[in-house]
């Protein structure tokens, strides 16, 4: 499915986010469970099981919590069947193509497209915004289209921030 993109290349980049990454220890997923926002969250239709846990943990404890999200059932879901969650926390999920924007903000179109041609087609998303011959125009209109969440200003920062703690843009 990928390509031309060298295998233990992507391994060894999935690696090093996946060791900066901390792992939700166990007492807190047990306390997630019995939490009232995971229940809360548990017959939502759209809404899977591992969203459901880190969809709560934003719920109990929003403080500095960001929630990526490339799932757009899962956005459309929480806002539809949660407004009022949605309205306190809406600023805190972003979206892959916000995302996808911030990296192009930061970085430019250039950069972004040279990263992303070889694996367009993992996303319906970004497949349609790099198109057959992408330009940054069509492809901020697409990501911005496409986007079910807020855009924030602070994906950029965020960006920033995972940039500094491992260097995935290599």
């Amino acid at each position: 499915m990928l390509g031309d993109v060298d295998p233990e290349e992507t391994l060894q980049r999935t690696q090093e986010i996946v060791d900066a990454v901390p792992v939700v220890p166990d007492d807190l997923i047990d306390q997630i469970y019995e939490s009232a926002a995971f229940q809360e969250l548990s017959d939502i239709d759209g809404i899977d099981g591992g969203e459901q846990v880190l969809a709560a943990i934003l719920i109990d404890d929003p403080e500095g919590r960001v929630l990526l999200s490339g799932d757009k059932r899962f956005v459309q879901a929480f806002r539809e069947n949660l407004p009022d969650r949605w309205d306190a926390l809406g600023d805190s999920i972003i979206s892959f193509e916000a995302c996808m924007l911030a990296i192009e903000d930061r970085y430019g179109f250039d950069f972004l497209v040279e990263r992303v041609l070889p694996v367009r087609h993992c996303d319906g998303s970004l497949r349609v915004a790099v198109g057959h011959q992408p330009n940054a125009e069509g492809f901020r209109e697409a990501m911005t289209s496409f986007n079910p969440c807020r855009i924030v200003d602070v994906v950029v920062e965020e960006v920033a921030v995972v940039e500094a703690e491992v260097d995935i843009f290599k």
